[in-house]
């Protein structure tokens, strides 16, 4: 059963909205990860990545509303019910999305490579996840399905999960308390934890590679992450189909950052062996001089080759 002090604690907070105290909890925890996120090769740009930060989580507030506008949209064409439209919960992907967004394009009106900037940003999002679903627990919102497990929660009337189960008969208006469920909100940020490490690591060096492979798979984290915490959600998300509606955004997202990170996978650079063993003789590449064994296996006899450095081919053609 859940702990007395956690229930009365979501007692206190369930009922209220938490809105305004989600985005400067969230304002605050991006931008105290820019010491964290600034890299060596940007950290004489670090007021302008601050910008771009702070860009971003303005951009995740208002994706994180706007994406749900745009999906009720079809809705609101066939019922013309202009107050459900305006009214809906605000969505994790959509703010992930507008602080891509954001950040991309206010990095490219200050003059940084939007990648690169995204790519450094990326735990960011991790840290904006972890404080967002903790906010959303806080609230009651996004709770998840009933559960027996010992970390079970329960909420008190008027919270979104007891209204939710009141509607489907799971309880009753006299009741104290909701069954208990899910903490879904606190597997997501688990998620977000995993995010965080996962960009911190790819972009240490010498794991980085391509520039905007760390921001596709701190995204592709997130989606796979996603889609496991589905299964244990409780509340209304819509569905199409077999799978809910963010099921198929998570899947849009991995298959796009997958896709992605192929077609930007360097391609590997292959050496003509008969430049390395004619740059290899004169010692530029080993800085010792040219030997017996060298010559042989070079299949020349040991004579200097024409005065120019070596040449790369790419692809299988001269670079």
């Amino acid at each position: 059963m859940p702990s007395p002090q956690l229930a009365d604690l979501l007692s206190r907070t369930a009922t209220h909205e938490a809105g305004a105290w989600l985005i400067a909890v969230s304002l605050g925890a991006g931008l105290s990860a820019i010491p964290l996120l600034a890299r060596r090769w940007l950290r004489p740009d670090l007021p302008r990545l601050a910008l771009a930060l702070a860009a971003g989580v303005a951009g995740a507030s208002a994706g994180a509303a706007l994406l749900p506008l745009l999906l009720r949209l079809p809705a609101l064409a066939a019922t013309g019910d202009l107050g459900a439209w305006l009214y809906g919960d605000r969505m994790a992907i959509g703010a992930l999305l507008g602080f891509a967004l954001s950040a991309a394009l206010v990095a490219r009106r200050l003059g940084l490579d939007p990648w690169r900037t995204l790519d450094t940003l990326s735990p960011s999002m991790g840290v904006l996840v972890v404080a967002g679903r903790l906010g959303c627990f806080l609230e009651g919102c996004d709770f998840g399905a009933p559960s027996s497990l010992p970390w079970a929660v329960v909420y008190p009337p008027g919270s979104h999960a007891f209204d939710r189960q009141l509607a489907q008969g799971l309880v009753a208006v006299s009741d104290t308390a909701s069954l208990p469920v899910h903490p879904a909100q606190l597997y997501e940020a688990l998620v977000g934890v995993a995010m965080l490490a996962t960009g911190i690591l790819l972009a240490t060096p010498p794991i980085r590679t391509t520039t905007g492979i760390v921001f596709r798979a701190t995204l592709s984290v997130y989606a796979i992450g996603r889609l496991v915490v589905e299964r244990f959600r409780g509340d209304e998300r819509g569905s199409f189909g077999p799978l809910s509606l963010p099921d198929w955004l998570c899947l849009a997202l991995l298959v796009w950052s997958v896709a992605g990170s192929r077609a930007e996978a360097p391609e590997p650079v292959r050496i003509r062996r008969s430049s390395v063993c004619r740059a290899g003789s004169r010692g530029r590449l080993s800085g010792r001089p040219r030997g017996r064994r060298r010559a042989r296996r070079c299949g020349g006899s040991g004579a200097s080759g024409p005065r120019r450095g070596p040449t790369f081919e790419q692809n299988g053609s001269a670079g």
